[in-house]
């Protein structure tokens, strides 16, 4: 997981505007236990895409769902 956001962080720094990229770093970020931060950015991508079942359904799941044990 700690490549992950590494290799996540560094596309945003190439395209921070990529739906994908920020979408990929939520995920991570939840996987890693930062329920905050993965909320933050999955709220934004879902007010931006409020059309999006995927970010509606990600959305979601970061504020109920209980973290995986890895």
């Amino acid at each position: 997981l700690d490549a992950g956001l590494k290799y996540a962080r560094e596309a945003l720094k190439a395209d921070g505007a990529n739906a994908a990229h920020r979408e990929a770093l939520a995920e991570l970020l939840f996987r890693k236990g930062d329920r905050q931060e993965a909320l933050k950015l999955m709220e934004k991508l879902s007010a931006e895409f409020p059309r999006s079942a995927l970010f509606a359904r990600q959305l979601s799941r970061y504020r109920t769902a209980p973290f995986d044990r890895l």
